[in-house]
């Protein structure tokens, strides 16, 4: 049997635990943090093993270390959470129907609205919801954004 055809989308029962709306606003922060290290970041999308890093020791003791050495931190900070975003969202894309790929696509990588995602998938926008609840769903679990009903509205603050 072909894996993709295995891959459904998650039933309504097992959606109505959570809390879709506040999951997929999760998501959409996520999302938009990763797009914005998108920008930032000089290297192309890849798996950096252990192997790559070594210890290094910076003497902060001169007056310049603070600027250059915190920019160069942040920019290497920036590189690890992007390629650790990429990995997380490459291993979730394989969890996730043609539908949902293709709404993942639109709506939270490209950020465009629901009704380019109605046309390009050929659903109308009802028809969109269980889609994009299983879509938001399954990406949320992956990164640990999902919001169970009934959670305190400060757990939105991540």
């Amino acid at each position: 049997m072909d894996e993709q055809l295995a891959i459904e989308l998650l039933s309504t029962q097992f959606i109505n635990k959570y809390d879709i709306e506040r999951t997929v606003n999760r998501v959409v922060k996520y999302m938009e943090n990763y797009k914005r290290l998108e920008m930032q970041t000089t290297s192309e999308i890849c798996l950096i093993t252990s192997k790559d890093f070594s210890q290094i020791y910076v003497d902060k003791s001169s007056s310049h270390s603070d600027g250059v050495y915190g920019q160069i931190d942040k920019l290497i900070d920036n590189e690890r959470l992007y390629n650790e975003i990429s990995y997380k969202l490459s291993i979730v894309n394989k969890k996730l129907t043609p539908e949902e790929k293709a709404y993942f696509s639109i709506i939270f990588r490209d950020m465009k609205s629901e009704y380019i995602a109605s046309n390009v998938i050929g659903r109308s926008r009802n028809g969109l919801k269980p889609i994009r609840n299983s879509c938001a769903l399954k990406v949320a679990l992956a990164i640990g954004k999902e919001v169970l009903k009934g959670a305190p509205p400060f757990d939105d603050e991540d």
